[in-house]
């Protein structure tokens, strides 16, 4: 049975006209590896209501110099995941969480960025493309970062190769996540045997 304890932290993610409450504990490297957190309670926590979801937090780039050809150099800051426990957590709600974990990211100029040129449209999109994929469906989402979010299917009809495909294209237009041919084999295998997919730039 899942329980929280004093290592998690009570906080709360407003929504449209409401705030959820939730709790947060930080991720210990050999937890995020394992995911036991994920297979142990996940299920449980869905089925009452709520929602489990791990949050990768994205390392923090900052200027640190100027490399003799003029051009900044910079040092990064890494942060531990978190795995974030929501009591209550509808479809809905989960979408309308995403800027909270600051999903999508807008693009900057540090090393290697993956954001988006406007959230604000982006996550329209997303939402959209979101409310499509759970039709006739129950659908958790289970993992956040500002460049990804991933969503399991809970209950309802499997995920098809069409729409697996449709994840890889909307990820190609909407996040320039384009991929060798080899690895959207690779990818569609997995979503399809896992019955899961991720949205963004991975």
């Amino acid at each position: 049975m899942f329980t929280i304890d004093k290592s998690w932290t009570a906080a709360s993610i407003p929504i449209e006209n409401e705030k959820l409450d939730a709790f947060y504990r930080e991720l210990t490297r050999e937890e995020k590896s394992s995911n036991v957190w994920q297979q142990r309670y996940s299920a449980s926590v869905v089925a009452q209501g709520g929602g489990l979801v791990t949050r990768l937090r994205d390392s923090l780039f900052y200027v640190s110099g100027v490399a003799p050809s003029g051009a900044n150099t910079y040092k990064a800051v890494h942060f531990p995941a978190e795995l974030w426990y929501l009591p209550r957590c509808t479809f809905e709600e989960s979408r309308q969480c995403l800027g909270f974990f600051g999903f999508p990211a807008e693009m900057d100029q540090s090393p290697g960025s993956k954001g988006v040129s406007n959230p604000a449209e982006s996550m329209k999109r997303v939402r959209g493309f979101l409310e499509r994929m759970a039709m006739a469906r129950v659908l958790t989402m289970d993992g956040v970062s500002s460049t990804t979010v991933q969503y399991r299917l809970v209950k309802g009809a499997a995920f098809t190769r069409k729409e697996v495909l449709d994840v890889l294209n909307f990820n190609d237009v909407e996040f320039g996540a384009s991929r060798e041919r080899w690895e959207r084999r690779e990818y569609i295998k997995m979503f399809l045997a896992h019955q899961f997919f991720v949205l963004g730039a991975f």
